[in-house]
């Protein structure tokens, strides 16, 4: 290590510097900051994984994950192309207006069975109901939805095992109950019938309905 210029420190080049100490810190500067100048791509290297510094962007490899808080929270690529964001509890956008191009897909449908009592717990938008005792089971009603909260949207259909199994949609008043057009209760009794619906902080508020038996 030679005396550089300014009061700096010149590493010949093909030359490394070496911190071998465990545990311990590293000051530079007042200990508050430091700058880095190059000419090229900086790297971060360790675990056998390179982390590239460039004027234009900060490349992660792979798809190692930039955690938040703990392991519930994180920016992942976890294939080629692909951007997942993960959370454990809820992922909010907060902003005057949100842009999405593309397409915005719900997912597939995930199957909630009918309690004996009439209720399911939704956990995502877009459902398929099967009736109490199991698909091919015959007709049921469904009075309550409980896990909404104000704003959530929700698809429902009927899981028509067999062409055999009905689904009745009851209007009602009341905690997690459904608020239907005119009072009225949806029949689900097709593959393609469909009923959406947005909650209003105490029940699920319809939007629209669609049979197509």
């Amino acid at each position: 290590v030679n005396a550089g210029t300014a009061g700096g420190v010149l590493i010949p080049d093909l030359h490394k510097l070496f911190f071998n100490d465990i545990g311990g810190e590293h000051i530079f500067g007042d200990g508050n900051s430091m700058v880095l100048t190059t000419a090229g791509d900086v790297f971060l290297k360790t675990g056998g994984v390179d982390y590239r510094f460039r004027s234009v962007f900060f490349l992660i490899p792979s798809s190692t994950p930039i955690r938040f808080r703990d392991s519930g929270l994180n920016i992942n690529s976890s294939v080629d192309g692909q951007l997942d964001i993960n959370a454990d509890v809820e992922l909010e956008l907060a902003a005057p207006r949100i842009q999405l191009e593309g397409k915005v897909n719900l997912g597939a449908e995930g199957d909630l069975t009918i309690s004996a009592g009439g209720a399911v717990a939704v956990t995502k938008t877009y459902h398929s109901i099967i009736v109490n005792g199991g698909g091919g089971s015959g007709n049921d009603q469904l009075d309550t939805a409980t896990g909404g909260s104000e704003g959530d949207l929700l698809v429902l259909k009927a899981n028509t095992t067999g062409g055999s199994d009905t689904v009745t949609v009851a209007d009602g008043t009341g905690a997690d109950t459904f608020i239907l057009a005119g009072g009225a209760n949806f029949v689900m009794d097709h593959v393609d019938d469909r009923l959406t619906l947005l909650h209003n902080g105490t029940e699920w508020v319809e939007l629209s309905r669609s049979t197509n038996s």
